[in-house]
């Protein structure tokens, strides 16, 4: 089984963070219902969930042991069965309703695959912090 953990993007200030805790208030508390605990080493901060977007982790590593998360960018190593599948095609990390799995989307919408081997991935940035990576991954 997978371990169940959570990164996050902060929308207020911007940044990608560790969520440490999640605590489940009650509305009438004038507390929203839920409330996320973040940091990122240097400012820990505490938001409301509709302040981050909340990004689970895959289970999955890259090719140089990074963890990959929903929304991560990487680059798509091909092996010998892939060959026509073109090297540093970004492709995006997503997960995948109709089989209940993480996938990834590569070239043009709607074209996604289950995740490959870690040694045909390598993370190189995150849809949040780095947008301009969803550019490269749709053919013009």
């Amino acid at each position: 089984m997978n371990e169940i953990k959570f990164m996050a993007w902060d929308k207020i200030s911007k940044k990608m963070r560790v969520v440490t805790r999640m605590t489940f208030g009650l509305e009438p508390t004038g507390h929203p219902p839920i409330i996320v605990h973040l940091d990122d080493g240097k400012d820990p901060v505490t938001r409301s969930i509709d302040d981050v977007a909340l990004l689970q982790y895959t289970g999955r590593k890259d090719k140089n042991g990074k963890e990959m998360y929903d929304g991560h960018v990487f680059n798509y190593i091909p092996s010998k069965e892939w060959a026509d599948t073109e090297p540093d095609n970004p492709c995006v990390v997503f997960w995948f309703d109709d089989l209940a799995a993480w996938g990834f989307y590569v070239g043009e919408p709607g074209m996604s695959t289950l995740l490959p081997g870690s040694e045909h991935m390598e993370i190189i940035g995150h849809v949040h912090e780095n947008p301009e990576l969803l550019k490269k991954t749709v053919k013009q």
